[in-house]
């Protein structure tokens, strides 16, 4: 089992409407989101490695200082023999795949700015 010394942490900021290419580095984000890992099952070995992942996302209104929305979200995926034959391939692949169902689950979590009731002002 991996327990990591110190959480993970994610930070993201873009301001509204704009793209990654738009090049304005003057304008702010109107919300901050964190993401945070923290725990991170993984097995020592096995045919069938599964690893269970537990994540919390946070978004902040930075105007207001406000945490709008706060959600942990647990994800898992299980690598098998058939997916990989070398153990720590094997283990790479499941820590991907539960990374990835977490990131997706969290990205469909987040509720639309202001049109959620799930969404706190």
């Amino acid at each position: 089992q991996f327990a990591p010394k110190s959480a993970a942490t994610v930070r993201y900021c873009r301001p509204a409407g704009s793209s990654e290419s738009d090049g304005d580095e003057s304008r702010t984000a109107d919300f901050l989101l964190d993401v945070v890992i923290q725990r991170l099952h993984q097995p020592m070995a096995g045919t069938d490695m599964t690893v269970d992942m537990k994540v919390a996302w946070t978004l902040t209104n930075l105007a207001t200082g406000n945490e709008v929305w706060d959600e942990v979200i647990r994800s898992s995926h299980t690598a098998t023999v058939g997916d990989e034959f070398v153990g720590i391939c094997r283990l790479q692949l499941a820590n991907e795949g539960a990374a990835r169902e977490n990131i997706r689950r969290g990205l469909k979590a987040i509720p639309r700015v202001g049109g959620s009731s799930r969404f706190r002002r």
